[in-house]
């Protein structure tokens, strides 16, 4: 949808800190945390109450974040917001090209107030095959991060067990359980000797 000027007007909840946000899981890097996909709740529930449609190219930002306290990096609050708004006022944080940040107190009530713009809304088609792009893209590193774990996992039952799970040392077994054993066939008996004049039987 093509417009003079499109925008996205949301007041969103305070951010919780980027050092909560993601979390390091075994073999998959870093992953939201149960505090950062709670959060990421709370802004697709403004977003769909204000009826949001996300923004298709070059997008700019201008937000003011007014804090609980006097602590909290503006830097890192950045970083929780394109990621919960993904999808919701833009279909990738790649696209925003520009942002206007403040910083303020507020105790009482501690927010996020934003406006994003760009010359256009995504149209539905765009937001969907977006979409689509984004549960292929996980779908195919959930596989991938399953074949390495596997991959890991035979390598370690591997090096437990050595030269003793090789074909090799099968092939050995079996040499050796079909070669001739000196200890069971007793010592051997010299030729017997036969006089000379007495016929050979």
């Amino acid at each position: 949808m093509a417009c003079i000027r499109c925008e996205v007007h949301l007041v969103l909840p305070y951010p919780p800190s980027a050092n909560t946000y993601w979390r390091a899981a075994k073999g998959r890097g870093l992953v939201p945390s149960r505090e950062a996909l709670a959060y990421k709740a709370a802004v697709a529930r403004v977003a769909a109450l204000a009826q949001v449609k996300p923004l298709a190219g070059p997008v700019r930002l201008t937000l003011t974040v007014y804090r609980p306290r006097r602590t909290g990096d503006l830097d890192n609050t950045l970083k929780v917001l394109n990621d919960a708004l993904n999808g919701l006022a833009w279909l990738d944080d790649e696209q925003v090209v520009s942002i206007h940040a403040e910083r303020a107190d507020d105790k009482a009530a501690p927010r996020v107030e934003l406006v994003a713009s760009a010359e256009r809304f995504a149209t539905p088609t765009e937001a969907d095959t977006h979409r689509q792009a984004r549960l292929e893209r996980a779908k195919k590193a959930r596989t991938t991060r399953n074949k390495n774990r596997a991959a890991t996992r035979l390598e370690g039952l591997a090096a437990r067990h050595g030269r003793a799970g090789s074909p090799a040392s099968h092939l050995d077994r079996q040499e050796s359980a079909l070669a001739p054993s000196n200890a069971t066939a007793g010592p051997s008996r010299p030729p017997e000797s036969i006089p000379e004049g007495v016929p050979r039987r």
